[in-house]
This record gives C-alpha cells, structure tokens and sequence, in this order.
C-alpha cells in the first residue's frame, strides 16, 4: 500500500510540479511513442513525437518537456464540444397579403374574430447539411520560474472530429493531429 501511496506522489510531481493549485492535471495515462524519418544511407533526419490520450470534457492532460535547462508542462484541456450545421440552400419568402371579415351572429353584434392584417413580413427557409463535429481544446504552456509554475502561454483551438484527420499548429509551433 505504502507502495502505491509513493508511486501516486511520485506521478503528481512528475505531472504537475508541486502540489499547488498553479496546474491541474487529470489523473490520464497517455500513451506515448515516437517515429523516425531516416534518408537512404540510414541516417535519421527528422524525429516525431506522438502522444495520444483519451480526454473526456473539462479533463486536462499534462505533458512534462525538460531540456536540461528548463522545464516545461504543457496541458490540454477539453473545454467543450459543438455542432455547426452548414447552410446549403436558402430562400426568403413573404405571406400573401390576408385580411379578413367576420360574420357575427351574435346579439349585440361585436366582432368576435379579429385577425390582424399581414404586415408585409419576409421570412427565411433554410435547408441544413450534416453538421460538422467540433472540439475545442485549450492548450497552455507553464515554465518554472522560482519554485512555482507561471503560465507562458495559452490558446484555444478547434479540431473538427467527424471529417477525418485535423492538423492544427500550437502556440509554440508544434503540430497537434486529431482522428
């Protein structure tokens, strides 16, 4: 148990730096690899990191960068989700001019219908497509900075989910690929 308890410990400090309030991380195990582009003599040319992580809403995951020099946590919230119908046809249309008249049978003879007059209104039909999926992420960067994390950097962005790949570039230019 006691094992359990310093591997917990362990996790918060790697992820989340001290135990303050600066960062919040959700407890995610992402999985993490990478992948090598070599040119033809074998020589590696380019090197890509991949993590992939199963967020839910308002679930935030944390990624701990160091160089030697500095540290860096970048986290990545799932802020909301929304639909967007796309417009593919639309016409305006008006009411035909209408008035009426009432036929009262009534004793004392008031008009008991009344309709008011059209007042020359137009009105807007639309026709609606599949609507597109859509994500928002909220990606920030804190670097340590006198024994406390300070936020360097925020953004929003969009990654539409149901069209296929998503390509975005994050605020410190790295690109972020959603399926």
């Amino acid at each position: 148990m006691a094992y359990f308890r310093l591997l917990a410990l362990l996790w918060k400090h790697i992820i989340c730096g001290t135990l303050t309030n600066e960062v919040h991380c959700t407890r995610i195990a992402p999985i993490q690899g990478s992948a090598a582009n070599m040119d033809d003599s074998g020589k590696r040319i380019q090197e890509i990191s991949t993590t992939v992580a199963d967020l839910t809403l308002k679930e935030t995951l944390c990624l701990n960068f160091s160089d030697g020099m500095r540290t860096q946590i970048h986290t990545i919230e799932y802020v909301r989700m929304e639909q967007q119908f796309p417009v593919s046809a639309s016409y305006k249309f008006g009411i035909p001019l209408i008035t009426t008249s009432c036929i009262c049978d009534c004793a004392g003879a008031e008009q008991y219908c009344s309709v008011d007059d059209y007042k020359y209104k137009t009105y807007t039909a639309v026709k609606l497509t599949q609507p597109d999926t859509i994500i928002i992420l909220r990606h920030r960067i804190y670097e340590r900075l006198a024994s406390h994390w300070t936020e360097a950097a925020s953004e929003e962005f969009e990654a539409v989910v149901n069209k296929g790949s998503a390509k975005m570039e994050t605020i410190d230019k790295r690109q972020v690929f959603s399926n």
